[in-house]
């Protein structure tokens, strides 16, 4: 099995980072292939809703996520990371997400995990948003 872990934190170093490379560690003791995507080290640029993706089948926004399409395609699984940033996922997160737009219908039947990492208010909002994309990708959210 192949997991690719994306962390959303828009810093090195930090609780979300620390909990997603842990659960990257337990998957390769069980045997699987991993692979942490840091967002923080990457150009994501936001959609910007032209839909072309859905006339060309493919993003016409050239940066980082061009590398990171064939990873998630490859992926049997993936597991989304956010620190709680003002009551729900950090914008570096949403775009990742927003981005993957594209890639609608070929991530079906893929396992999705969430990591949302917070002090107070904002972690249900958060784990919310990542299950819905997980739904509308029409993958299958890990529940425990």
């Amino acid at each position: 099995m192949k997991i690719v872990g994306i962390c959303g934190s828009p810093r090195r170093g930090g609780n979300t980072e620390y909990l997603l490379r842990l659960a990257l560690e337990e998957a390769e003791k069980g045997g699987a292939e991993a692979e942490p995507i840091l967002l923080c080290d990457k150009e994501i640029k936001p959609c910007y809703a032209c839909r072309l993706c859905v006339e060309e089948g493919a993003c016409c926004v050239q940066d980082d996520m061009c590398e990171i399409y064939p990873k998630l395609l490859a992926a049997d699984a993936l597991i989304l990371a956010t620190p709680v940033f003002f009551n729900n996922m950090t914008s570096t997160l949403k775009a990742f997400m927003d981005r993957t737009w594209c890639l609608r219908g070929k991530l079906r039947n893929k396992i999705g995990g969430a990591i949302a990492v917070g002090r107070r208010y904002g972690i249900e909002a958060a784990l919310e948003a990542i299950n819905a994309f997980f739904l509308k990708h029409e993958m299958i959210p890990a529940n425990r």
